[in-house]
């Protein structure tokens, strides 16, 4: 990627830590809204919109293009994590809830991968 968009000097690195600014702005007020929205329109909404972003990296030509890309995908997953959190403690048990999540994480961390 650096040298397909010519990336220079930290360019890579800010666009990778970019990425956490939008994701920890939009987490809260997303946890927020969903619990107010109903879960069945907003987790395809949020899951569909961060695919979209994601599939949109593989056409980006420059460095503003791929700050905007990891913006967006930053935005999209801040609202989808934390949208799966509370659907999935309206489903199970505290004792059972430590489990599920384990598996989220772990789902999440293979998909970065």
């Amino acid at each position: 990627m650096t040298t397909d968009i010519h990336l220079t000097g930290i360019q890579f690195n800010v666009a990778t830590s970019i990425f956490y600014v939008s994701y920890v702005l939009i987490e809260t007020p997303a946890a927020i809204f969903v619990k107010k929205a109903k879960f069945s329109r907003m987790i395809p909404a949020i899951a569909m919109a961060w695919g979209i972003v994601c599939l949109s990296t593989g056409f980006i030509q420059n460095y503003t293009g791929l700050i905007i890309t990891r913006l967006l995908l930053g935005a999209c997953e801040g609202g989808l994590f934390p949208s799966l959190t509370l659907y999935l403690m309206s489903w199970y048990k505290r004792e059972e809830l430590a489990k599920r999540m384990c598996f989220l994480f772990g789902i999440r961390l293979q998909i970065r991968i």
